[in-house]
């Protein structure tokens, strides 16, 4: 849950201030900054999908039980700490690469948190339990995002601060990750064997 809130946070940070950002900074028109906008998350909707399949292609069935896929979804966040350069960056393109990371970084590591909790479970029936308590942690996290997000810009007169927050919860969901992730969960309804002389 923890790991979901820090990813999300920082998924929300762009899909709620990019707009607001690319048009500030770089005095863009509207049509424009849609343009801009939409290129990152075309170009995250490949790469995540790539993401996806070179996961489970590369981590071995033996290991995905004990909770093998955090690594994984560590390194997705350390690609997602690219957030940390945002405010450096002074081109256009810059921007564009940088935002296309993050949002490849956060959603990869956010999906496949979802993931690595059907991979630790010992019975599916928890399955929507789990679930539901991953994506609470995500969309709390989402839901302030922009709030604090927008106390911080207006506070500073910059996002550079708005970004070195995310990272800052990305680092934090990172050793969440490692540190946690390392034993299964234990069933709640008990054994998932089904009886095999009926009713």
């Amino acid at each position: 849950m923890v790991t979901q809130a820090c990813l999300v946070y920082t998924t929300y940070l762009f899909a709620s201030w990019l707009p607001s950002f690319l048009q500030s900074w770089f005095d863009l028109g509207v049509g424009s900054t849609g343009l801009y906008t939409a290129v990152p998350y075309l170009l995250t909707v490949v790469l995540q999908l790539t993401v996806a399949r070179v996961s489970d292609v590369v981590i071995p069935a033996r290991l995905i039980p004990s909770g093998a896929r955090r690594y994984f979804i560590a390194a997705m966040i350390l690609v997602a700490l690219s957030v940390l350069a945002a405010p450096f960056a002074v081109a256009l393109w810059q921007v564009m690469i940088i935002v296309t990371l993050v949002l490849t970084g956060s959603t990869s590591a956010s999906s496949l948190n979802f993931t690595l909790a059907s991979d630790l479970l010992r019975n599916p029936r928890d399955a929507g339990r789990i679930t539901s308590m991953v994506a609470f942690g995500g969309n709390s996290s989402g839901l302030i995002s922009s709030i604090i997000t927008g106390y911080i810009v207006a506070g500073t007169g910059a996002y550079s601060w708005a970004c070195w927050v995310a990272g800052a919860l990305l680092c934090l969901g990172a050793g969440c990750m490692l540190l946690c992730t390392r034993r299964p969960i234990a069933a709640e309804h008990g054994s998932p064997m089904i009886s095999m002389t009926g009713a």
